[in-house]
This record gives C-alpha cells, structure tokens and sequence, in this order.
C-alpha cells in the first residue's frame, strides 16, 4: 500500500542541516546557487552566528553537536550580546598579519584563551554567505535579529583588519577589505539608529520556546535598548568616518565568496590551516560607493533635521546615481531620493538657485518669490520637457488666481503651457482662445516668440502638432495671422512653400460679423409647434401654461396636449372627477394644470402650485362640487408640506398654527362623512404628523372613532408624550405592544401549548401591526419634535438592547423606566430590521437637533458596539462639548457615569492612543492603576504621548511615568514628569477645593485637545 502510494507522490527535496556545512566544505557554494533553498541564506547566517556563540562543553571537547545548548542562552559567551570582552590579538608590527592566521583569543578574567575552530570555521560561513548576498544591507537589516547585524559586520572587522575609526590621517593604514569593512559598519550604524527611532509594531501573542532550546533571532527589549544606547553614541563617530572616506580618494575591494578561507575540522585535516584570498576581491568603482555613502550621510542628517547637509548629499547621490551603470553596492531606491531630495527642496525653500539646481525646484522657489523667474523655467521647460504637466497646471491656476491684473505673466503662462500640451501631444484643456480674443495683438506676439523657440529644436512628430496648432491659431486670429508673415523663416521648418501660401490666404480678413438665422428657417409650420410645446413643457406660470394651450389647440389644431409629457398621467380618482365634469369645463385645460401643479410640488414652488389651484378653482367652482372639494384637500396638502420643510428654528405664528390645526380637525371631522372624495393616506399621513409636531396631543387623544392607522399611531405617541411631560408613565405599554408586531418575521409561527404538554404550531396574524416598516419610518423622517422623536428613539433602542441581549455592548437611552426588560417570544422578531429603523431614525433626529446630549451619547454606543471606535469618540465628545458649553462646566454625570468613560477608554486602547486612555482613566470614580501603567508602558502609541503629560493631576500616575522614563533611560521624558509632579496645585496635602479645581482645570485641557483632533 505504502509504495503504491509513494509511487505517484513527487519527490520532495531533501533539507540540508546547518551543520552539513562544516563537514563538506565544498557544500555551501553549490547550495546558494540553487534557487528557493530551504534554510535560505539569512537563515543559514542565523544559525552559524547563532551557533559559534553558544557555550563550549569542556567536558566533550570534540563534540560537533552545536545544537545543545542546555539551559544557558547562545549570546552569553558574546561581547555583542552579554557580558565579557573580546579582544582581537594582533602582531605587534601591522594589523595585516593577523590575516595570516585565522584564530581569535578571548579574555576570560585573567586568563587567556583560544577561541574555538568550530566557531571560527561557523563564523567564516557566515561571511560566506554576506558576501554571497553582496553585503545588501537591505536584506540584512530586513532579515537578521539587529544581533546578529552587529555580529556579523563586527567579524568582517577582525577578519579584515579593519577598524570603524577611519579619516584622512590614518587612510594608509586601512587595506582595500578593511576599508570596505569600514564603510559598511559605519553605514550599518547610521541606518540602525535612524530605524530604531520608528515605532514597530509588537508581535501579537506571546512565543514559548521548548526546553533546553533558545530562539536565536528572539531578542529581549532591554538588550535592543542596550545596543541602540551604544549606536547612538557612535553614530558621530560614523558620520565622520563616512565623511573622511569622501575625500580621501581611497579604492575600495569588496570581498566576495572565494576570499574567506575554508576551516577544517581537525578529526578530517589535522594540519589544515585557514588561508584568506583577499586579492580575489572586488575592486569597486568610486561612484558606485560614493552614491551610496552620500544617500546614506543624506538620510541621517535629514533624520537630524540637518536640511542643508541632507540635501548637498543627495543631490551628489542624484547626480551620480542617474550616472551609474551596472552598480555592485549601491543599493538605493531612487524614488526616496527624490521623495528625501523633494522634503528638503520644500523646507529650506532653495532661496538662492544654482545651475545644477533642477527645474522643478527652480519653479517652486520662483512661485513663492512671486514668480519672479516663472517664465523664463516655462521656456526652458518647453525645450527640455522635464517638469510634470500637472505641476505647470498648478502655476497657470495660482497665476490665473492671485495675479489676474498682471496680464503679460498671466499670459505668458497660459500660452507657455498650451505650447508644452501641444509638443507632447495632449488636449488644450485651459481657455486659451478666450484670452486670445481679449487680446488679440499681446497674446498674438507672445504666441510667435514661443512657437520660434521651440520649433527648431521639435522632432517630427512635435512639428506635427505644431503644424495644427499654428493652423488653428491662423484660422483664428486676424492679428495672430499677419504677425505669422513676419516669422515664415521659423514655419517654413513646418510648412512647405505651397501650405504657407495656402495658410495665409484662407481664413479671417476682416472681423466676424454675428450670424444671422434665415427668416425662412421660422416659416416652417413643424418648427413653430416644437416652439410652442417646449415652452409649455418648461412653464410654470398658470396664466401662461393656460394662453399656451389655447394657442396650440387655436393656431395648429393641436389634441391631447397631456400626452406630450409621459409624466402627466393623474391617478384614477382624479381621471374620474374630470370625466364626470360637465362638457362647459375645459377637461384637457384642467388635465395639463393638475399634472403641472404635482411637478411643481414635487420640487417644492409652492406659490406657482396655489396660483394653478386658484385657476383651477375659478373653472370647476359651480361645474364640479366634488372636483373643487379635492382641490381643498390638495391646498391643505400644500400647507401642511411647507409647514415640514420650514427649519426647525422658524416658528409659525400663533394664528397661522391655529388655523392649521383647525383645517386639519375639519378633515377629520368630515372623514367618515365623505363617502365620495375621501382624503388619501399621505395627506392623513401629514396631518398626524404636523399635529405631532405642533404638540397637539389633547385634540389628538380626543378622536374617538378610527380615522385611519396614521392617526391611530399619532394618538397612541400622544398619549405617551402628554404622560411623560407630566410624569407619568402609564400608556408607553400600548405603543410598546403597537411598535413591536411592526418587527413580525413572516415566516415564524407561534407555538401552543396543549393541556397534555405537546407543542402545538398556531399561525401567527401578519395583519396585526399597524402599519409596515417603511411606513414606519416614512412616518419617523417626518417628525421634528424633540420629545417625540426622543420617545420613538428611546422605544426603539430598548426594544434592540433586548433582543441583542449583549450587557457590555448595551446602548444607552432615556426613558429607560417607560419600557419593559423582557420579550417572552424575541425569536420571531428581526433584529436586523429594528436595529436599521433604530439607527436611521437616530441618525433622522440628529440631522435636526445636533446638540442633543443623550441621542449624541446614543449615537456614540451605535458606532462602539459596531467596532467604529474612531467615530464612536467623535460622537462623545460631541455630547461632552455640547453638555458642557465646551468643556466650562463640569460633564453632567446623568450622561458621562463610569460606563461611559469605559467605553472611551476601550476606543482610545483600540486606536492604541495610549496615553489618552491613561488619562481618561483619572476620569472614573475608582482609577484602574493596573491598566493605566500598562497603557502608559506601551511602545507603539499613535497620541502625542508625553503632550498630554500637563493633563495628568493623579500622582499615583506621575510617580509612575518618573520611574518609567528612568528604567528606560529617556532623561527628557523623565524631567518633564518631575517638573509636572512638583506643582504646587497638585500638592496632596491641599484642600478638596483646590484639588478639584486643578483637577477640573486639566480636564478640560484634554478634552479640548480631544475635541480638536476628533472633531
């Protein structure tokens, strides 16, 4: 069975063990040219630096079994990662005989000993490996533990001789490998110091290693810091030894794979000895290292703010670089150089401008000093073609914005970068023509002396485009063609003899006279109808919209004048007032007018529509008593739409709400009565609503009978609304009972419970909700009263909180005490449709009163139960900013209790804004030391950590910050918390009122911080 499968089952590759390497010597070159190894080549450095430093076994002194390390770490025998020193043994005369040998002393006490074979043969394989990688510090520093980084670059020191203190007066003394080993740990160290002042993100979970192993590439904290400590401290030291290297005019040879000797177990070769070929190195060409320094010397003074010197570099490394061919060492990403070379042209502003300063620099500075050289770039530009197009196009915009009166720049830009569109082949977008006309014989001159510039020097396909756009312009412009003449010498390198001829004989020869139509044109009788019918589709006057139609039907003949629009059809109710109108009435007249007025109300020009109504009105007033009676509802209609549009800050007057109501209580009255106009469901729709707004709630409780489900729903809101401003409570269980069937899920069924015990299916009455959900909320978009919409929103938010059934995730609301805590069956309502009608209707209320306190509060849970933990801030500091006239006051504690202040401090922690959430923790009644440390101790923070420092009053949590800052060594951080500490107003021996002032004081320093960033 086993072979019939391993049969079909490819081969796979068999995993080459570290220690392999030192058996077979020959190994290593053939692995790395493979492709896709595995271990791959840092890897392979990780487990031989990692190895060669692991403790020996004196007691198995042959032992070849790097791998058991017991329970000691692998970094303890190092100087790079322990304690203990290394020194490096050298002949009296030059460093360059130690290269004979290969073997290293180390300093134990007093004692000294020499290092291990194993371990010199581990770390020569090592560097076989770096040099194999060609010494990429972008893949070492991306790949390797910063250990291991030392590690390595400080044994190519020893193996070479080199020495990382170089400069100009002890340069004889280095070789070309000990110079070029220089170079690199120099660069090394700036590099690591420039990365190890960005935040990295930590490593989520928590890496157990097995007994008895250790993990090479997991480093501690405080041994990263120990070595950043001692970088920095170097880093001048590099920056001048990179510097001296400059102008020393030394040669540099890169060691390659063949130069490091091969070490030999003495159980294979007793007399083998180790033999480095430094002469098979690589002899470098000084561009290919002097771009790379530069790049590199550039980055470090910019991470210094030092701009100038940053910029004198990479403009070397710019030049050198665009240069360069076949580079071996340098490795740089020329977009960073120019986005470095770009920051430093943008900060200092190159106010003085050189030759060698490019073009794009040259126009900047030329714009902020008031485009002083703009043109002349422009020129240049047009024969050089280095500047982006939508760089010019921001110039021509400033210019066309802050420099309108100065007409000769203005148009010397437009016509500059026209020229440069047409050379390159693009469409003209700017209105170039407009300011051609406006001045003709200007523009004409500057247009000749641009195009002579460019055409000598234009490929042939530039001469073609040139040879439209000269075309267009003479075409164009009378001025712009006779100046032309005087500049043939420059188009007859785009022109033939026979095309100037032809191009100055066409064209305008006098100024163009305005064009006139053929009176014929109007005699056509298709032409005049058209005339007519698009003024009728387009008016909105009612006497004109009534002449139009009498003209049509008198003066062409014209029938069915509604079908010329297919959105003049009326509902059937009104198609069958007009046909029982008697014949004396106009029906098509009064069609027309109706179909025109719902246009007109549908894009609310409520005067045009009472004008249409009027004329209506005065038609069918003794014609149609049913017709004029639907007419009255419709006016109505229309006061009561205006009445919803108005702000909420515009107030009607008194009587005009009086009469409003009493128009409305009319139509209510008489809804029973009439059997033959009844109103329609939208306008009794308005009518509760208005009535609603208007606080209207005794005439609304007063109806007795059942007008319709709109009011039906209004009077049972009203009810509540009346009970709640008075206190009282009694009447939220109907609308509790009449909201909840609207959340029906069709499909569920409810179960019965017989008298044996047997569960029994009863079809569940879908047609027991009042009204559907989109009438619901169609209903909701209307209203505009506070306590209304506060009611609604309040019924909505419990009725969701139950059936989430989540206590942390719980939203807040007022009214809490109106509404039950439980649902029996909450199975068989849809949760997501009351949590969509829930947040539409809060985001409706909001809309209109945004300084609401509690909706804000409310809005805020929405966004945190949904993970939206930025946007869940802005909301409760909107409450927190709103409540207390902008943090004057003390926040109401109904509104920001200790759950509310949680719920901040977990969005602040989830957009790992740190500090703000220690701070926040002063907020609570009972502090959370143990969180607030742990939040003030992490590294990767997105605040403005110690800014906020002046808004801490609790001592607990300064005295906490100075030992932090001490353990970490960050001496600034540290003063600042001391200075912070020892104010007089956070003494603890203070009274209560000074406390709670200073306290008072700081936060509202922090939540206006807050407020600034959030809002």
């Amino acid at each position: 069975m086993f072979e019939a499968r391993n049969k079909y089952r490819p081969p796979s590759a068999e995993k080459v063990l570290w220690f392999e390497f030192l058996i077979n010597p020959n190994l290593l070159e053939s692995y790395l040219t493979e492709p896709n190894t595995d271990p791959g080549p840092t890897d392979l450095i990780i487990k031989f630096l990692g190895n060669s430093m692991a403790p020996i076994n004196i007691d198995q002194p042959g032992n070849m079994n790097l791998n058991q390390h017991g329970n000691s770490s692998p970094f303890l025998c190092s100087p790079v990662f322990g304690n203990g020193s290394e020194e490096m043994v050298t002949d009296s005369e030059h460093p360059k005989n130690f290269l004979k040998t290969c073997s290293f002393k180390i300093k134990h006490g007093g004692n000294e000993e020499k290092e291990d074979p194993k371990k010199i043969a581990l770390k020569l394989l090592a560097l076989k490996v770096a040099a194999h990688l060609k010494w990429d510090l972008n893949i070492l520093e991306k790949k390797l533990p910063l250990t291991m980084q030392q590690a390595l670059l400080t044994e190519l020191l020893k193996i070479s001789g080199g020495d990382t203190n170089f400069n100009a007066m002890n340069s004889n003394e280095f070789t070309g490998d000990g110079l070029f080993a220089c170079i690199l740990y120099n660069m090394w160290v700036l590099r690591a110091v420039i990365e190890g002042n960005f935040p990295v993100k930590s490593q989520k979970g928590i890496n157990v290693q097995l007994p008895g192993q250790v993990d090479p590439s997991m480093i501690s904290p405080a041994v990263i810091e120990s070595i950043m400590r001692k970088l920095c401290d170097e880093s001048e030291k590099s920056t001048a030894a990179l510097e001296s290297f400059l102008i020393s005019n030394k040669i540099v040879r890169m060691p390659r794979f063949n130069c490091f000797g091969t070490l030999i177990s003495p159980l294979i070769a007793p007399n083998s000895k180790c033999e480095n070929k430094w002469e098979e190195g690589l002899i470098l060409q000084s561009e290919d290292i002097i771009c790379q320094i530069s790049y590199c010397l550039g980055r470090y003074y910019f991470f210094q703010e030092k701009y100038e010197m940053a910029s004198k570099h990479f403009i070397r490394a710019a030049e050198i670089h665009s240069k360069l061919k076949d580079p071996v060492f340098c490795q740089l990403d020329a977009t960073k150089l120019k986005g470095f070379y770009d920051a430093c042209a943008h900060i200092l502003g190159y106010q003085t401008i050189d030759c060698s300063t490019p073009l794009k620099e040259m126009l900047q500075t030329s714009v902020k000093e008031s485009h002083n050289k703009t043109v002349e770039i422009l020129k240049s530009d047009n024969l050089k073609m280095e500047l982006p197009i939508s760089l010019r196009d921001g110039v021509e915009l400033s210019v066309l914005r802050d420099y309108d009166s100065k007409t000769d720049l203005l148009l010397s830009v437009i016509f500059s970068n026209a020229i440069r569109r047409t050379l390159s082949g693009e469409v003209i977008i700017s209105n170039w023509n407009s300011f051609l006309k406006m001045h003709e014989e200007k523009a004409s001159l500057i247009l000749c002396e641009l195009l002579k510039d460019v055409i000598p020097s234009a490929t042939p396909e530039m001469k073609k485009y040139l040879k439209n756009f000269t075309r267009t312009l003479c075409l164009t412009s009378i001025p712009a063609k006779q100046l032309m003449k005087k500049y043939e010498k420059y188009l007859g390198m785009i022109f033939s003899i026979e095309e100037l001829g032809t191009l100055f004989a066409y064209g305008p020869t006098t100024k163009r006279e305005t064009f006139k139509f053929d009176k014929s044109f109007t005699d056509d009788l298709n032409v005049q109808i058209t005339t007519f019918e698009r003024r009728l589709l387009t008016c909105t006057e009612a006497v004109s919209c009534k002449n139009l139609v009498n003209q049509l039907r008198s003066k062409f003949n014209h029938l069915h004048l509604w079908t010329l629009n297919k959105k003049w059809e009326l509902p059937v109710a009104v198609n069958i007032f007009l046909k029982n109108v008697p014949p004396s009435v106009d029906q098509e007249m009064i069609h027309i007018l109706l179909a025109k007025a719902g246009e007109l109300r549908a894009i609310k020009k409520y005067n045009e529509v009472r004008q249409l109504y009027q004329m209506i009105q005065s038609e069918v007033r003794n014609a149609s008593p049913r017709l004029s009676r639907f007419l009255n509802w419709e006016n109505l209609r229309l006061d009561l739409l205006e009445v919803l549009d108005a702000p909420v800050h515009v107030c009607q007057s008194p009587a005009y709400r009086a009469e409003i109501v009493q128009r409305i209580m009319s139509l209510l009255a008489s809804y029973k009565k009439e059997r033959e106009v009844p109103p329609d469901p939208n306008l009794m729709e308005l009518c509760s609503v208005v009535l609603l707004n208007f606080r209207e709630w005794d005439k609304l409780i007063d109806i007795e009978h059942k007008v319709d489900f709109y009011i039906q729903f209004a009077k049972i809101v009203a009810n509540v609304c009346k009970e709640v401003s008075n206190k009282g409570a009694k009447s939220s269980k109907e609308l509790w009972e009449t909201i909840l069937p609207i959340f029906n899920n069709p499909a569920t069924n409810q179960h019965k419970r017989t008298n044996s015990g047997m569960s029994k299916e009863m079809p569940r009455d879908a047609s027991a909700a009042i009204m559907n959900r989109a009438q619901l909320f169609q209903f909701i978009k209307k209203l505009k009263d506070i306590l209304v919409l506060g009611i609604i929103i309040s019924c909505l938010a419990k009725f969701y909180n139950i059936l989430k059934d989540d206590s942390v995730g719980e939203i807040f609301l007022e009214y809490q005490g109106l509404w039950p805590t439980i649902i029996s069956n909450s199975n068989v309502f849809n949760m997501s449709a009351v949590g969509e009608i829930f947040q539409n209707t809060l985001h409706h209320a909001l809309s209109i009163h945004p300084t609401h306190t509690s909706w804000l509060r409310t809005k805020g849970d929405v966004m945190y139960v949904q993970g939206q933990y930025g946007s869940a801030l802005k909301y409760y500091i909107s409450a927190a900013m709103v409540s207390s006239d902008y943090f004057s006051l003390p926040l109401p504690k109904a509104i920001f209790d200790d759950l509310q202040y949680k719920h901040m401090i977990h969005c602040c922690t989830k957009l790992q804004n740190h500090t703000q959430a220690s701070v926040l923790h002063q907020f609570l009644d009972e502090p959370n030391y143990t969180m607030a440390f742990k939040a003030l101790g992490e590294r990767v923070c997105n605040d403005s950590c110690d800014t906020y420092y002046p808004c801490i009053w609790d001592i607990t949590l300064l005295e906490f910050l100075v030992n932090h800052h001490t353990k970490r060594g960050e001496t600034d951080c540290r003063k600042h918390a001391i200075e912070l500490i020892g104010q007089l107003e956070l003494n603890s021996n203070n009274n209560e009122e000074i406390q709670r002032e200073a306290a008072s004081l700081r936060k509202g320093w922090f939540l206006r911080a807050m407020a600034k960033q959030f809002l």
